[in-house]
């Protein structure tokens, strides 16, 4: 069973987007197989990807979408749920639902065995979504910087 990583930080422009990618991409090169999951709405991990994908978590969590056809592969190891601004409408759908902390771990479930690595790249703030990604993670990593207090 492969580890489910939440890449938070309620700070925005710390790195986590950075941290999602770099990370994801050098544990595929050493062969682990590996999912980013996007969950904010800015969609940056397509982006810094260079991919402009049809589908979005969007669809898995409102419309019902499968969710094994709505992964792109990235590189060779590495496949993206990717993001967009859709997902700001979907907050209130999934926070009205009374199973709302636990849904998207329950939309990982089917592919969460096919990878030793599922990335979340959580958005700088506290959202629906963020707490999803602290539920169904089994670590958190919190990147920051050291800069002066102003």
């Amino acid at each position: 069973m492969g580890r489910i990583v939440a890449v938070t930080n309620l700070k925005g422009g710390i790195g986590k987007t950075t941290t999602v990618v770099n990370v994801g991409a050098g544990l595929a090169l050493k062969g682990a197989r590996v999912l980013l999951v996007d969950v904010d709405a800015q969609g940056n991990l397509a982006m810094a990807l260079g991919l402009k994908p049809r589908r979005t978590l969007y669809e898995v969590l409102i419309d019902g979408a499968r969710i094994d056809q709505c992964i792109v592969a990235a590189r060779p190891n590495l496949d993206l749920l990717p993001a967009d601004e859709t997902l700001l409408t979907a907050q209130p759908t999934i926070g009205a639902r009374p199973d709302w902390p636990r849904v998207l771990e329950q939309a990982l479930r089917p592919v969460k065995n096919q990878y030793d690595f599922i990335f979340i790249d959580c958005g700088g703030s506290l959202t629906v979504l963020n707490i999803n990604a602290l539920t169904a993670a089994s670590d958190v990593l919190v990147p920051t910087t050291v800069e002066p207090f102003r």
